[in-house]
């Protein structure tokens, strides 16, 4: 795999940011931040999969796949049905198995997790089946069009499986960019992502245009704008993640980001129990991010909370608590 680099951690930690802030019931970061944050995640871990050719070695990453992502979902989800027991007295755990979109209030990112592991799943088998890029390429077109369907996208399936279907295009958009992604770092690139945002903003200003993208909840209506869009969201958030002016401010997002799965479970459960004392959506998602870190880092101090939560299965995956595997990009809305 590619060298990894620091500058993902923080593209996650500010992403993950977003998502928290996204889910606080600001209508302004609620429009926006859905542009962008969930492909933005599909398309870090896309960045960080490395195909194989041999069967055993894929039989092999997908076993760690799997463990990596259902165990924290099955560990968190049965915390969090605790507290639901507490406070409703609410024993029903087929929710959480079925899991995508009938999950909802403590529950509601929980879909991300399947669908993710899916979507890796599905993408690895792809590119082992299929070794011509071109042809991956256009498969990848036939599911980014076939998630354009109407009625498709808002099928209750289970797992959101068939939200894979736009999860998968965002995934390879990641992927195939492994050798172009020094291209982002161009001043015309930038500028490019800026004029694209703006002028999508004043069009809806004016009243022009109306646009929303929510993976969860099926709503991506625009075959060219959900793609244009949020990659160029993506492209100003890159540039924001590597220009960071303070070295304390990088530490900052990169700590969080290595820590993007824990909050990501953890956020919406903390927003929920704080309501009781503030409606202050600003300050309940920072006091979520900042508790959801803390729990993370005690998790981290035992191999039993570090295989129940963060899907560490061995002693020396134990080891490597920095980098992505160990975080939602390997796995928040």
């Amino acid at each position: 795999m590619q060298q990894y680099n620091k500058w993902i951690d923080r593209l996650k930690g500010i992403g993950i940011i977003t998502v928290v802030l996204g889910h606080t019931g600001n209508e302004f970061t609620h429009h926006y931040f859905f542009w962008f944050h969930m492909p933005l995640f599909f398309i870090i871990s896309g960045y960080l999969f490395a195909p194989t050719l041999e069967f055993k070695k894929l039989l092999n990453w997908s076993f760690k796949k799997v463990n990596r992502l259902m165990i924290p979902y099955i560990f968190f989800g049965l915390c969090i049905l605790g507290i639901i027991i507490i406070q409703n007295q609410d024993w029903s755990i087929e929710s959480l198995l079925y899991g995508g979109r009938k999950l909802g209030y403590y529950y509601g990112v929980f879909w991300f997790v399947t669908c993710l592991l899916v979507t890796q799943l599905t993408f690895a088998l792809t590119t082992y089946m299929f070794r011509s890029q071109i042809l991956i390429i256009f498969i990848m077109a036939v599911f980014y069009g076939l998630a354009h369907v109407r009625g498709i996208s808002q099928l209750m399936l289970p797992w959101s499986i068939n939200t894979v279907l736009i999860a998968l295009p965002y995934y390879a958009i990641g992927y195939y960019s492994r050798n172009m992604v020094h291209i982002l770092k161009k001043k015309l690139i930038l500028s490019l992502g800026i004029v694209v945002f703006c002028v999508i903003v004043i069009l809806e200003q004016m009243q022009k245009l109306n646009y929303e993208l929510d993976l969860k909840a099926g709503v991506y209506n625009h075959l060219y704008l959900d793609i244009i869009i949020p990659i160029s969201c993506i492209v100003l958030l890159y540039h924001l993640s590597n220009n960071l002016k303070y070295r304390w401010l990088e530490k900052i997002t990169e700590s969080i980001g290595m820590a993007s799965m824990s909050i990501m479970f953890l956020h919406i459960p903390i927003y929920i129990l704080g309501l009781k004392y503030t409606n202050n959506g600003f300050l309940l998602g920072i006091i979520g991010i900042l508790i959801s870190y803390s729990i993370h880092q005690l998790f981290k101090l035992s191999f039993i909370t570090r295989f129940m939560f963060l899907g560490m299965t061995t002693k020396r995956s134990s080891l490597k608590l920095q980098g992505t595997d160990q975080t939602i990009a390997d796995s928040p809305k």
